[in-house]
């Protein structure tokens, strides 16, 4: 969704083209950013307290407006499970989210509950033509999945690990 002017770009007296055929088109993209593979820039380990972060990266470049709603990721942690809100990354392929160790969560390898886990919550997630984002998330332990990638343990010591 580009427009290029040609009387901004073809001015000046030096300027010469030859044999070039300039056409009027329109060029539109519809494909739609996908996930790539989910990470974390925390260290692998033992954690017991504070904040896990947790990186999706995207084919191409998004944009977040989180106006209405601020897109969340659903982390297995025990129990219910916790979120991780998104936190920061817009306009680029790799937006990140932060999870807050809470009590009571435990879990011997940090993923996300299942392929469905990342949500909008009433917000976007769009490139740069409005294309909607594909959320699907690769499989929880497959390639590219935040437990494939990364060796994060929550209060390992409780003794379910």
């Amino acid at each position: 969704n580009s427009t290029i002017d040609n009387s901004s770009i073809c001015t000046g007296s030096s300027m010469i083209i030859t044999d070039r055929t300039i056409r009027n088109s329109i060029i539109s993209d519809t494909d739609a950013p996908n996930i790539l593979s989910v990470s974390s820039s925390s260290s692998n380990g033992d954690y017991t307290s504070g904040n896990i972060s947790v990186n999706i990266i995207f084919s191409e470049a998004v944009f977040v407006d989180n106006t209405d709603g601020n897109p969340r990721l659903l982390l297995e942690t025990g129990g219910g499970g916790q979120y991780a809100n998104y936190a920061s990354g817009n306009s680029s392929d790799n937006l990140t989210f932060i999870y807050a160790i809470q009590s009571g969560d435990v879990t011997c390898k940090l993923d996300y509950r299942s392929e469905n886990s990342l949500s909008t919550d009433n917000g976007t997630i769009t490139d740069n033509s409005s294309n909607n984002a594909v959320l699907t998330l690769p499989s929880p332990g497959s390639n590219g999945s935040l437990g494939k990638n990364k060796e994060i343990r929550i209060n390992p010591g409780s003794g379910k690990c």
